[in-house]
């Protein structure tokens, strides 16, 4: 038998626009296939807030593509999480703050490269305090259970994991991070101009396609 109904076979995709990003339209595909829970997770802000300011950034977008494993923990929290770091770096406040000029320039390059570097690493921190604290609690709840006499449950602690590509968008550049095996693709005119990869065949990837 199986817990893995024929839906979860289906890939779905979820579409809309960003006509302001100097985009026609994006789409995210994902499909479970037969494992027991989806692992994986994308991130997709067509409005980056800036603290302060009641307008958003004007072209800017950030899409991102999670490909977990071991679980789902992992890839929702990037997804969930990555956002809230990256709008707080100091980095990313500079070039806020910055004339539009300055940020289709050097400068403003300058600053959005290391900002989401540092998201990545503070996302890892943050990332490994949460599933120590679950764990912890997993731990808590397995001797609560001993103690009662009660016939304990094998402890089934949170080890996942997951790759991460993230692109930002802005009305000049197209900027692309990575953790793990995870790809960036830049299409134009039906032909590949330009990738951000590790060495591995088969990958997560993010495709721009431009007319």
């Amino acid at each position: 038998s199986s817990d893995v109904c024929s839906s979860d076979l289906e890939k779905t995709t979820i579409r809309g626009n960003i006509h302001d990003a100097g985009m026609e339209s994006y789409a995210f595909s994902g499909m479970q296939g037969w494992r027991v829970t989806m692992e994986d997770a994308h991130l997709v802000c067509t409005d980056i807030r800036v603290e302060g300011r009641e307008e958003p950034l004007k072209g800017h977008a950030i899409f991102g593509v999670m490909d977990g494993h071991g679980g789902d923990f992992t890839s929702e929290f990037a997804s969930d999480n990555f956002m809230r770091i990256f709008t707080a770096s100091a980095r990313f406040k500079k070039y806020a703050s910055m004339s539009v000029e300055d940020q289709a320039n050097v400068p403003g390059i300058e600053c959005l490269r290391p900002a989401l570097a540092e998201t990545f690493a503070r996302l890892d921190v943050e990332l490994h305090k949460q599933q120590n604290k679950r764990n912890d609690e997993l731990l808590a709840l397995s001797k609560h259970q001993q103690e009662a006499a009660e016939m304990p449950a094998r402890v089934k602690f949170e080890r996942s994991g997951s790759t991460c590509i993230v692109v930002l968008v802005t009305p000049s550049h197209i900027i692309s991070a990575n953790a793990g095996d995870s790809r960036a693709i830049i299409r134009r005119a039906g032909k590949v101009r330009a990738r951000h990869d590790m060495k591995y065949r088969y990958a997560t990837k993010i495709v721009i396609i431009s007319n």
